[in-house]
């Protein structure tokens, strides 16, 4: 079989580009770690919404080839396959920050630590500074940060050592399965197993995880998840968020902390019972009505996943990113770039499809030149950049067109 540098043809040819929309004026989108494409399929789906909310106004969540009532369960198996997930470990619900403290609220032991990464991104540390000052303690002290050890990375190694470190007065560890800032893809595996040693729930933020890497959440046995779907998951801005909850913990009757009625056994939810009798699994932690509006946008997207698999996208998106790091590397190899170079892990299992580079002193000027030549990208002031060939609608040319341009910015800066 005809080779493609790293991969065959077979798994080239799986990008399903034709079915997403592009920006005016945009030749390489690189950005889909920020926000995903549109999947085409959405205008159809919104449309169908929009016609069967005309055609049926309150009908609709009971009739049969509508079920708005039912209707966030039809992503549940995309989801539960994008997460190695059982079905009931799973549901599409809120947004990742609502579902993190639904999440907190029920795992939290108050008085112990929580640890999280120093780099994580601001809404988590909002919502973890929050459930602590609930309790009127300390949240200075509490929320045990573990700083980067190498470049805006964490080693698998660090990590375990602050789980060491603080494990007797903690309750859970909160970690971003891949950073937003670096593109690092942690050890999850690693980590789990010293959590279920030492007693610490374990929690993780998939937003740029979820859609970009095959995971194992089940098997791993960790204990809870959140995600947004705007990203990888292409919903759109705003879009449904996902919660998982392990199967280990859906006996355990305290939970969910907080109720909402769809989280009531849907058999009776009508019957408006003021004791809450929740579902069981996943599903039980729901609030409010399912967003059916937001829910058929993810629902088109997550169909092109099931087309494809994230297994086939992963070998894929190894592929286009490897070949995006070695055009890069030799690029400020050619120019002697001591100011610049790539935070991001370069070992496959240690990153997505996200790289990030740090360019010292000039990052707005590379930004602004990439994006004047159609490509959009994003600048993590002062002077990250972060570039993703997302495997679902980006190319091996865009790459290489990619570099191209990049390799003239340096050549007309008079980088040598």
């Amino acid at each position: 079989m005809e080779e493609y540098k790293y991969i065959t043809v077979e798994y080239k040819n799986i990008s399903r580009k034709e079915k997403f929309s592009r920006p005016a004026n945009c030749d390489i989108y690189f950005c889909g770690h920020s926000l995903g494409l549109q999947p085409k399929a959405s205008n159809i789906y919104i449309q169908k919404f929009m016609q069967d909310w005309s055609n049926y106004a309150v009908k609709g969540h009971f009739e049969e080839d509508v079920d708005w009532y039912n209707y966030h369960t039809r992503l549940t198996p995309a989801l539960a396959h994008l997460c190695g997930a059982q079905q009931d470990e799973v549901v599409a619900m809120n947004s990742l920050t609502v579902n993190l403290h639904l999440a907190l609220q029920a795992f939290y032991v108050p008085g112990t630590n929580i640890i999280a990464e120093l780099l994580s991104f601001s809404s988590n540390h909002y919502a973890v500074m929050s459930i602590l000052k609930k309790y009127n303690i300390d949240a200075q002290k509490y929320m045990v940060e573990i700083p980067a050890d190498k470049d805006y990375t964490l080693s698998t190694t660090h990590i375990l050592s602050y789980i060491e470190k603080y494990h007797k007065n903690t309750s859970v560890l909160l970690l971003s399965a891949i950073n937003y800032v670096s593109g690092q893809y942690y050890d999850l595996k690693t980590i789990a197993e010293s959590c279920k040693t030492h007693g610490i729930i374990f929690g993780l933020d998939l937003a740029h995880a979820i859609g970009n890497v095959p995971l194992h959440l089940h098997d791993l046995e960790v204990d809870f998840a959140v995600w947004c779907s705007y990203k990888y998951l292409n919903s759109g801005p705003g879009g449904v968020g996902g919660f998982f909850i392990h199967q280990k913990h859906h006996t355990n009757t305290h939970f969910p902390s907080l109720a909402g009625w769809w989280g009531h056994n849907a058999d009776t939810r009508f019957a408006m019972s003021k004791d809450f009798d929740p579902m069981r699994g996943a599903q039980g932690w729901q609030l409010s009505n399912a967003p059916i509006a937001a829910m058929t946008i993810q629902y088109a997207a997550l169909e092109i996943f099931m087309q494809v698999g994230i297994q086939p996208l992963r070998t894929l998106s190894i592929a286009l990113t490897t070949n995006l790091a070695e055009g890069i590397i030799s690029i400020i190899n050619k120019y002697n770039l001591t100011n610049t170079h790539i935070i991001t892990p370069l070992q496959p299992e240690a990153r997505g499809a996200m790289l990030s580079i740090k360019a010292i002193g000039y990052a707005n000027k590379l930004y602004s030149y990439l994006t004047s030549k159609n490509i959009i990208i994003d600048l993590r002031k002062p002077d990250i950049i972060r570039i993703t060939p997302a495997p679902l609608y980006n190319s091996f040319d865009e790459v290489d067109m990619f570099l191209t341009i990049l390799d003239k910015f340096y050549a007309d800066n008079n980088h040598k």
